[in-house]
């Protein structure tokens, strides 16, 4: 299992009774082994979340104290009238610039449901944790271009990927998504 750099742009959004939003994030992912055993409520592959990103401040706001990794930053893709997409991440020790041109066929993922994914907030203990369910979604590869700037860990870390990428690494779409999560503290 790879690291997980990813852009989602969401057409609806909804937290607990807030009313549904469309909006953009980027969160960073790494996985671990199963972390069931720290928490029965744990379900599927498992991950360590090193940040979750988002422009919209009231959302970050509201729930930064329950989510310790949820940073305000300037999240943006762009589709272009030829089906690119254009991502950027601006971060306050960096950025992360992308282009993503779809190639290849766009097939709908296979894999048993339900399916789940449990994401631990990165610190010392791993106080809270999303558990992710997901299905509907279709993949397709991505011819990709990345650029990035600044002293900080994702733009350093990403850009030794770049230069000497590993053979796992690589951008793919994954669109049409459909998910539910419960966030849980331990």
């Amino acid at each position: 299992m790879p690291n997980t750099l990813a852009f989602v742009a969401l057409d609806s959004f909804q937290i607990d009774d807030r009313p549904p939003v469309p909006t953009v994030e980027a969160f960073w992912w790494i996985p671990v082994r199963s972390a069931q055993s720290f928490d029965e409520r744990a379900r599927g592959m498992s991950y360590v979340e090193v940040a979750y990103w988002s422009p919209d401040t009231s959302f970050v706001r509201q729930l930064q104290p329950a989510w310790p990794r949820l940073r305000y930053a300037p999240v943006t893709i762009e589709r272009t009238k030829d089906g690119e997409w254009r991502l950027a991440l601006l971060l306050p020790d960096g950025s992360l610039h992308g282009r993503c041109r779809p190639s290849g066929v766009r097939e709908p993922a296979s894999f048993p449901l339900p399916a789940y994914t449990t994401v631990w907030s990165a610190g010392p203990e791993p106080v809270t944790f999303t558990v992710y369910t997901s299905f509907g979604h279709h993949t397709q590869d991505c011819v990709s271009e990345w650029t990035t700037e600044g002293s900080g860990l994702l733009p350093v870390a990403f850009m030794h990927s770049l230069r000497d990428p590993p053979p796992w690494m690589k951008t793919i779409l994954l669109d049409g998504w459909r998910a539910r999560a419960g966030l849980y503290r331990r």
